[in-house]
């Protein structure tokens, strides 16, 4: 198996985790390997531990064409860790922070030579879709191109960009604070309403108040973000979207 091939929910987990030692007495460290059950045949490594103060709370990864991942701080940088060979106990994992104007991200993806990266705060022009690239094959990125912006970041902004199922452009998540961009397609009917029949009763501490439908969604761009389809919405706040073999995304 892959060493990546279950990393990214075994990263998430080491970013959260605590020893039970109040921070005034000892930095935060990720949960020990043996610290999960596994299914016989599996085996975990512990390859890294997130100092949190220096590397912020790590929210997305992607994997990149050299087998690297890039990871996002959600209120800062972006870094890419390469670990160690299979079976080498004594090479420590590296973990470069990518140099270049971009971070506060909340979606990455590796795909047509490109870092497509889901801004979700102040970084770089702002909330957006932005492709970020190596233009000249020195193995560092160098340009920064937004495609797309968005009008919100926080927890209810933009969120995941993934690969389509026939690997021919990106699926974009949105949560419910992201208004949807223009649309030159949609498969949802375009519909919706806000009828009543009684008074609307917003909520009583004012979270939401005035966002109306359609919600958080799911959209359809291609590479450059130039167009966009409407797939699914009527979403709270989705963060993130896996597809299966069938190609069905949930």
């Amino acid at each position: 198996m892959p060493r990546w091939a279950c990393l990214p929910i075994y990263c998430a987990l080491f970013s959260l985790g605590f020893t039970g030692t109040p921070a005034a007495a000892q930095p935060q460290t990720a949960t020990p390997a043996k610290g999960f059950r596994l299914l016989p045949g599996f085996t975990a490594e512990r390859l890294y531990s997130v100092p949190k103060q220096q590397q912020g709370s790590w929210v997305s990864m992607t994997v990149d064409p050299k087998g690297r991942l890039i990871v996002s701080d959600q209120n800062g940088k972006l870094y890419r860790v390469t670990p160690p060979p299979v079976g080498d106990s004594k090479t420590p994992t590296a973990v470069e922070r990518l140099e270049i104007n971009i971070g506060d991200a909340q979606g990455l993806l590796c795909a047509f030579d490109s870092l497509y990266v889901m801004v979700n705060g102040r970084a770089a022009q702002g909330s957006g879709l932005y492709r970020v690239r190596d233009t000249n094959g020195d193995d560092k990125y160098d340009e920064v191109k937004r495609l797309h912006a968005f009008n919100n970041g926080g927890e209810h902004g933009p969120h995941a960009v993934v690969l389509t199922p026939d690997g021919k452009g990106l699926l974009v998540v949105g949560g419910n604070f992201t208004k949807v961009p223009n649309l030159n397609a949609s498969r949802v009917p375009r519909n919706w309403s806000e009828d009543h029949l009684l008074g609307r009763m917003w909520d009583a501490n004012g979270f939401a108040k005035g966002v109306l439908a359609p919600g958080g969604w799911i959209g359809r761009t291609d590479p450059e973000g130039k167009t966009w389809e409407l797939r699914s919405m009527g979403f709270r706040n989705a963060y993130d979207i896996a597809i299966d073999p069938e190609g069905e995304v949930f």
